[in-house]
């Protein structure tokens, strides 16, 4: 460090008098020398102190990541990064034009150029943050093998007693892979990927509105619909892949509408997926219920039908706005049985739209960001996912200018579909502008964890 001129002046003294402590030849007075002494003590004691403060932190231990961490916070993730939650991406916004009423339609809508990289975080500032809690995080989704039925599974020692960690449920955070523009203006119900075309198949809902429609996953393009009769509100959808048939909940009516899924076509609703027998789901009296019957609606043995899905096989699951579960006849809808959907001993109420994901039932709590893992055998959650913020990050999209907003405010987090070829996880909701891919990744929570979790996603008193 080079020398410092040192000026000292004495306030209210001027001209001669302000200047009386310089002396000829420059040689000072003692009170001048004496100041300067001091000055240069503190600056002696302060390079004393950066000294040893930096002795010490560098004997401190460091905070590193092994390539091993990283890989396993990678986990083959392929070509995608992850952006957290909390992180919005960009992507563009899509037109889409009303069909008639009662009419299968197909449209062309002119897309704007859509950017489909994502917005990515540093595999080694995530895994920083990640491996804190465990080096052995499982991840899902995102290219990745989905959780099995079989791990959440309690383990039973010799005494019949359950062990182990799977006793409680598993809390899994959310990570955002990719977005996709969805229709703004669509009250999304029901969502399903069909790997077969490669496009998702979407029930969408309110009087007027809603619709059976064939959406382009990257660009949200509507690329076919069927309107619904004014009378009916579109819910839960599910295609039974045996035959290729697609059924549809209506809302508070106990119904449901069977499609063609090449075609679109209303099926009869007494008809068998397997044969021209009748099923037992009989087609509504139109006399006696003094109601138009518009073709191939049909009984289910709920009253009130929201989310419904299949295993792939001759099951369907069913949800209605109580806790039950219901377990129907592929073929005719008709009731196998039923079970409380619980926690813990905890009913949770209101699985609104579901997904069958290797044997385990992934379900959207209305009215929340949360997501149920249920074991469809007994109705017990295995496993919570909390998308916090999500229903934020959709709607910065439109405030930032990178979607289109709709005719209506963004409503609540409701939408699920999976693509098992590629093992991709979607969510959105209703009146959202954005598809979100998701990964999940499962953490170690501790007990408290648990609990705030079950309190935000258990809706007390949930009837509806």
């Amino acid at each position: 460090m080079g020398s410092v001129p040192v000026i000292m002046r004495t306030r209210g003294l001027g001209g001669v008098a302000g200047r009386r402590h310089m002396v000829a030849g420059g040689s000072q007075s003692q009170p001048a020398r004496n100041r300067i002494s001091s000055i240069l003590f503190a600056v002696m004691l302060f390079a004393l102190v950066a000294v040893t403060v930096g002795v010490l932190a560098h004997s401190l231990p460091k905070l590193t990541v092994s390539d091993s961490e990283l890989n396993s916070s990678n986990d083959s993730n392929g070509a995608h990064d992850n952006n957290k939650i909390s992180e919005p991406p960009g992507k563009s916004a899509t037109t889409l034009v009303v069909g008639a009423d009662s009419t299968t339609s197909t449209t062309t809508v002119k897309q704007p150029q859509i950017a489909t990289e994502t917005t990515t975080t540093s595999s080694a500032k995530m895994t920083a943050t990640t491996t804190a809690k465990s080096t052995h995080n499982n991840v899902y989704f995102g290219g990745q093998d989905p959780p099995k039925q079989a791990q959440f599974l309690p383990q039973i020692t010799a005494d019949g007693t359950a062990t182990g960690a799977n006793v409680q449920p598993v809390v899994l955070a959310a990570e955002v892979v990719a977005t996709y523009p969805h229709d703004p203006n669509a009250f999304t119900q029901g969502l399903l990927y069909d790997e077969e075309t490669d496009t998702l198949l979407e029930s969408t809902g309110m009087y007027g509105d809603s619709e059976l429609r064939e959406v382009d996953v990257k660009t949200g393009q509507v690329l076919r619909r069927r309107k619904l009769h004014r009378r009916h509100f579109g819910e839960g959808l599910d295609l039974y892949r045996k035959n290729n048939v697609l059924t549809q909940l209506l809302w508070r009516t106990g119904e449901a509408i069977r499609y063609d899924r090449a075609t679109f076509k209303e099926l009869r609703g007494d008809q068998d997926l397997t044969s021209n027998a009748p099923a037992a789901a009989t087609i509504r009296d139109a006399t006696s219920a003094n109601q138009e019957v518009v073709g191939g609606e049909f009984f289910t043995p709920m009253s009130d039908g929201w989310g419904i899905a299949s295993d792939g096989g001759d099951v369907v699951y069913a949800t209605d706005s109580s806790t039950t579960l219901y377990e129907l006849d592929a073929k005719s809808l008709t009731m196998r049985s039923k079970r409380t959907i619980q926690d813990a001993g905890r009913a949770v109420p209101w699985l609104n739209e579901i997904e069958v994901v290797n044997g385990l039932l992934f379900g959207q709590i209305w009215q929340t960001e949360c997501m149920a893992i249920v074991e469809p055998t007994d109705a017990r959650v295995v496993g919570w996912v909390h998308f916090n913020g999500l229903t934020q990050q959709a709607a910065n999209l439109v405030r930032t200018g990178k979607l289109q907003g709709g005719r209506h405010r963004q409503d609540v987090f409701n939408g699920v579909a999976y693509d098992s070829k590629r093992k991709r996880l979607f969510v959105t909701g209703k009146y959202w502008p954005a598809l979100f891919e998701v990964r999940l990744v499962e953490r170690q929570p501790s007990a408290q964890d648990l609990e705030n979790v079950r309190r935000a996603c258990i809706v007390r008193g949930g009837s509806f």
